[in-house]
């Protein structure tokens, strides 16, 4: 299971263009994670994901 979320994830990554896209991909994948561990329903792993996304986005748009 974990051989098939690298694999999709590196296809993932490798698709985008910016740092803001990037940030945005690697932020919700961290808040994904954070979110299931902390909360361990989906509802707190969308919400980690989402806040993931927003703030990695905001941290790879600054340059």
């Amino acid at each position: 299971m974990m051989a098939l979320v690298v694999g999709l994830s590196s296809v993932f990554f490798a698709g985008c263009e910016g740092e803001a896209q990037l940030g945005s991909a690697l932020g919700a994948l961290a808040g994904a994670g954070i979110g299931q561990l902390a909360g361990g329903d989906t509802e707190a792993t969308l919400i980690g994901a989402a806040v993931g996304a927003g703030a990695g986005y905001m941290l790879g748009n600054e340059s």
